[in-house]
């Protein structure tokens, strides 16, 4: 069966799976060396068995394919359970939320998704408006609307993309950073970053492109290498008054040295204007914003002392008007101020405000990190990252602020993944970069997805760990893991919640595990079963003895005396009738060697009414 990865979480057409973290596989170094030939134990050969029914399953009902809109998840499921039309799984992640690809469309007022728009694997890092109400998104893809056509695509305003525009920046397409910077102006796409070919022709680390075809005009800057440094690559790209400007790191355009920052003939792509700053090969300018009469600039300096500043040049003559020390990885002019991302040069915060005229700091804070990404539209600004709050407002990823005061506003499409591009055509904001979902819920450790719509329901156990293990009771789901508190309750690594009204039970075992998270579960009537890799168990009277397998009454909670002792960890259980199946890497239980054989299974002494099979 061909491997499917979907943020942790998928569920397929005719054929649905919980994706869960693998236990370790047995190995014969784990085991006594007089063990020649160990066998698999039960979980390795259940294990097995299901993959290869699954596979037959999915042969059976055609080419797997993932069911639209189910709920996706941002951290490993580690346990599932279904119970009538509810999945319940539990794991390490904190949100789940509708599946997305790296780039969404989002409605700039409401934050909600704006659909028809393909998914697109791999890593957004430049996003434009192709002004008919498409889009072009680069960076490193994998595929876009299920084709695969290179690192830069074009999707149509009906939200498929154009299969016969594919520029395939190279030679090597699957190397970071290969598309930096997109520009769409006046019928021509500009193209920024570590290409050597792209449209069919050789330019190197930027172009000009045909927005319909694909095709490399003849517009070329010809940028030069510095043979200290690598390669030419451009991050940054603007444009207005007739030129293009593109910053990066080149140490020559046309055949001028001392360039690094440097504004093209939009129509010969000669160079035609030229701060010469003098900077030291190396330097690398990754951000650009321009206005009427100045070009702004984030630079990184590099150098015996490198450092990291923005500047402000004027368009007339190219000459220096302010200079600041703060790093800025992109930059935005937004309600009369100049925004910047990277690192605050008064405060803690990545993102800040500069005077555009004097370059003085604004006093402003909006006490976040981690943004990468920023994009204007109106009078709002947006920005994008890996972050949760924002001014300490729950902020997922994105966020947006009123331009002229910086204030908070309440936009907030509450995504996951991190966002390293945002682009705006005054009707859309379109983010870009490693996205999995946008719209979800943050439901930490344990979620129920609704199998009919796929969707999250408001099942939240307040968790404050990770769960391993579910497991049903009838009317009482128990589940395990490495939380200490359910609901603000105390309750260490065992708990049991009624499904019905998503409320924790009074169930709760009398002691503490001595050692290691319980992996495994497995309820009877009688008892609740754990299995794991934990050694002890602390009771109020004592540390007693408990390896890999422990048991707890359900109605009060207190370890039961049944003691089957493997001499390894358990990492399945199973309930059948009156047996217990375990699995895991152990080779003796109790005082019966393990044998792994299906035909005759070693047994354990069980409680009353129990047996275990191994």
């Amino acid at each position: 069966m061909s491997r499917i990865h979907a943020s942790h979480l998928v569920a397929l057409a005719g054929l649905a799976l919980a994706v869960t973290a693998a236990a370790p596989p047995v190995s014969a170094a784990a085991l006594p060396a007089s063990a020649a030939a160990p066998a698999a134990s039960l979980a390795t050969r259940a294990a097995g068995a299901a993959t290869q029914t699954a596979g037959a399953a999915a042969r059976g009902a055609g080419a797997a394919t993932q069911q639209p809109g189910f709920w996706v998840t941002n951290e490993p499921v580690r346990a599932s359970l279904l119970v009538g039309s509810t999945l319940y799984v539990g794991g390490d992640f904190t949100y789940e939320g509708p599946p997305a690809g790296h780039a969404v469309a989002l409605d700039p007022a409401s934050g909600a998704a704006r659909t028809p728009f393909p998914r697109i694997g791999g890593t957004v890092t430049a996003a434009a408006p192709d002004g008919s109400g498409g889009w072009f998104a680069g960076g490193t893809l994998t595929t876009a609307g299920g084709l695969s056509l290179g690192d830069l695509v074009h999707v149509r305003s009906d939200g498929s993309v154009d299969p016969s525009f594919a520029p395939r920046p190279g030679p090597d397409p699957a190397a970071p950073r290969i598309v930096t910077a997109l520009a769409a102006v006046d019928g021509v796409l500009y193209v920024g970053g570590t290409f050597t070919t792209i449209g069919g022709q050789s330019r190197t680390a930027v172009a000009a492109l045909n927005p319909v075809t694909g095709a490399a005009g003849a517009w070329n800057p010809a940028l030069g290498i510095d043979p200290n440094f690598g390669p030419p690559e451009v991050d940054a790209l603007a444009v207005g008054g007739g030129a293009v400007y593109a910053g990066g790191r080149f140490a020559s355009a046309g055949g001028t040295s001392d360039v690094a920052l440097g504004g093209f003939d939009a129509a010969t792509g000669q160079l035609v204007w030229n701060p010469r700053t003098g900077w030291p090969g190396g330097t690398l300018v990754q951000a650009l914003a321009v206005s009427s009469d100045t070009v702004y600039a984030g630079a990184g300096i590099s150098g015996t002392q490198p450092t990291s500043q923005v500047d402000a040049f004027r368009i007339a003559d190219a000459s220096p008007r302010w200079q600041t020390p703060a790093f800025a990885s992109s930059l935005v002019l937004a309600g009369g101020r100049l925004y910047a991302n990277g690192g605050s040069p008064a405060g803690s915060s990545s993102l800040y405000a500069l005077d555009p005229g004097t370059g003085a700091v604004i006093a402003w804070d909006p006490r976040v990190t981690g943004t990468h990404a920023l994009t204007a539209l109106g009078g709002t600004l947006y920005a994008g990252g890996s972050f949760s709050t924002v001014s300490g407002a729950k902020r997922g990823d994105l966020a947006a602020s009123d331009a002229a005061s910086g204030a908070l506003l309440g936009w907030n499409p509450n995504g996951d993944g991190d966002v390293g591009a945002l682009a705006s055509d005054g009707h859309t904001v379109v983010a870009g970069g490693q996205l999995n979902s946008v719209g979800g819920v943050n439901h930490q450790y344990l979620a129920a997805i609704d199998t009919t719509t796929g969707k999250a329901t408001g099942l939240d156990l307040g968790l404050d760990g990770s769960v391993t293990a579910i497991a049903s009771g009838g009317q009482t789901l128990y589940i395990a893991g490495g939380f200490a508190h359910v609901q603000g309750q105390f309750r260490d690594f065992l708990a049991g919640f009624n499904p019905a009204t998503g409320r924790v039970t009074s169930w709760q075992p009398q002691g503490e595990f001595g050692d290691n998270t319980p992996e495994a579960l497995a309820v009877s009537t009688g008892a609740v079963y754990a299995g794991g890799e934990f050694s002890s168990y602390i009771t109020p009277r004592g540390t007693v003895s408990r390896r890999g397998l422990a048991a707890f009454a359900r109605n009060t909670g207190k370890l039961t005396s049944w003691d089957p002792s493997a001499d390894g960890p358990v990492f399945t259980l199973a309930l059948a009738g009156r047996l217990i199946y375990a699995g895991g890497l152990f080779e003796h239980i109790g005082v019966t060697p393990e044998t792994a054989s299906p035909r005759s299974p070693a047994r354990a002494a069980p409680p009353a009414g129990t047996r275990t099979s191994t």
